[in-house]
């Protein structure tokens, strides 16, 4: 049976049902396409972004720390070394803080074996240093400063290296996952909106085409 020789009831209804089909098309194509926008924004705010800051502040942290051990050895005064010991606790308090976030932000938005790895190099250099820290401190508060310098130029300073690498791999990490997303976002919208566009141009022409069908 030709299209023409349909009543204009049922011409109607089809023209209408193909036109409402492509709008739905659209519609699903743009939620989706939004949703996994939407996914690669939290990533970066949520996730990526908030690792990096708190990586970020737990080296601050020990760079700070190291400054203050350094004050200790080259103090003689109690009363400054004493002002540095407590900047040290300061610093070693908001370490593990950060420290403490981070895997919690890591459990919440989710980790990758990169991370983890880094992650579990750095809890074992800030075990490592642990210990020659506080020897360099009470070498430091003997006044053993010719010892205490020894120690912080050669036993500490390996440990410290490879711990402010650990940190620095995992901020370059989050700021490569970063990219990642961002590219991916931008590739999702640009595949949605190219989608949209000829869906929606498609739709006009079948409207078109069916609306001239239908005043035949």
């Amino acid at each position: 049976m030709k299209f023409t020789n349909i009543k204009i009831g049922p011409r109607l209804i089809a023209a209408f049902s193909l036109v409402l089909f492509m709008l739905v098309i659209v519609a699903v194509l743009s939620v989706t396409r939004m949703s996994a926008i939407q996914q690669s924004m939290v990533a970066i705010t949520k996730g990526n972004d908030v690792e990096s800051a708190l990586a970020s502040a737990m080296r601050l942290s020990v760079d700070d720390r190291l400054i203050a051990l350094r004050n200790i050895v080259l103090l003689q005064e109690p009363g400054q070394m004493q002002t540095q010991i407590e900047r040290m606790r300061h610093q070693a308090a908001d370490y593990d803080a950060a420290e403490k976030k981070l895997r919690e932000t890591f459990a919440i938005y989710g980790i990758q074996d990169e991370e983890r790895a880094i992650l579990e190099q750095t809890r074992r250099h800030a075990t490592a240093a642990q210990p020659i820290m506080e020897k360099i401190q009470a070498l430091g508060l003997a006044n053993n400063n010719a010892e205490g310098t020894r120690i912080l130029m050669k036993d500490l300073r390996e440990v410290q290296l490879q711990w402010q690498t650990s940190l620095a791999a995992l901020i370059n990490s989050e700021k490569r996952q970063n990219e990642e997303a961002t590219a991916q976002a931008d590739t999702t919208y640009e595949l949605a909106r190219n989608l949209t566009m000829g869906i929606s141009v498609l739709a006009i022409v079948a409207g078109l085409g069916v609306a001239w069908l239908i005043t035949r």
